[in-house]
């Protein structure tokens, strides 16, 4: 049954044939996927599941695109062997973990990522603190990518390749990517999040990423201690001068 505690979840099941728990169980893997990938925007990923697959985890195309990301079998295939390199097993391509594991690594690593430099961007991180328009614009042009390969999308990137000049199947889906993710960036995963490993975290500068995980910033807390000794020194200073003067 709907959950009011889980806006996101709620909004995806409204837009879908799937059941809530069916698709609170595809966006935790979701969320998991991506942090274990370290690109925080887990909502893109699930724009792009709406755009391919509506959620249906036995979807397959007439290209015989499979699963919840559509992906090829002969793509699933050099995925596969992408991330065994790196320890990382997937299996099933019409497994719900392992197809998402497969798009969400395609779709990061293989997309986003080399449309950095066309942003004169480092990460992900530094675009969306700079541009968030320009990072939005970077996400759909990687929906290209995803869709229509690589060179697609970076000639796209380029001005190489107009709109127009894009497969009418490809602007459909960067269309509906587009409309969706503004419809879901800013729900709340659980309505008790002050912040999610979201849009939300993009905007926090590395540092403090790392004090809220609770790594603490060595030079910081020598700052303080340094603070607190001054003010020690400068009270007892402050004590035996009055205490001379009174004698």
């Amino acid at each position: 049954m709907p959950n009011s505690d889980y806006p996101l979840v709620e909004y995806i099941t409204s837009t879908t044939s799937r059941s809530f728990d069916d698709i609170k169980e595809t966006v935790d893997i979701v969320r998991k996927v991506c942090k274990d990938i370290q690109y925080e925007d887990f909502r893109a990923i699930l724009a792009l599941i709406y755009g391919e697959s509506r959620f249906n985890p036995n979807a397959v195309s007439s290209a015989n695109a499979k699963g919840l990301m559509q992906i090829i079998p002969s793509t699933w295939n050099i995925l596969k062997q992408n991330l065994s390199r790196i320890g990382v097993n997937i299996a099933n391509i019409l497994n719900k973990r392992d197809n998402v594991t497969a798009g969400s690594y395609h779709y990061y690593k293989t997309c986003i990522k080399p449309l950095l430099k066309y942003f004169n961007a480092k990460d992900v991180y530094e675009l969306f603190q700079a541009n968030i328009g320009q990072y939005e614009r970077l996400l759909r042009i990687a929906v290209i990518s995803y869709n229509a390969g690589e060179s697609v999308g970076l000639n796209y990137a380029k001005g190489k390749r107009t709109w127009n000049s894009l497969a009418g199947q490809t602007r459909t889906l960067v269309n509906t990517f587009k409309q969706y993710y503004d419809q879901i960036k800013h729900l709340k995963y659980h309505v008790g999040d002050i912040i999610d490993d979201d849009r939300d975290q993009l905007m926090i500068p590395e540092q403090s990423l790392s004090e809220r995980n609770g790594k603490t910033n060595g030079l910081s807390t020598l700052n303080i201690i340094f603070i607190i000794v001054i003010v020690i020194a400068i009270g007892l200073s402050g004590y035996y001068i009055i205490k001379k003067v009174k004698k």
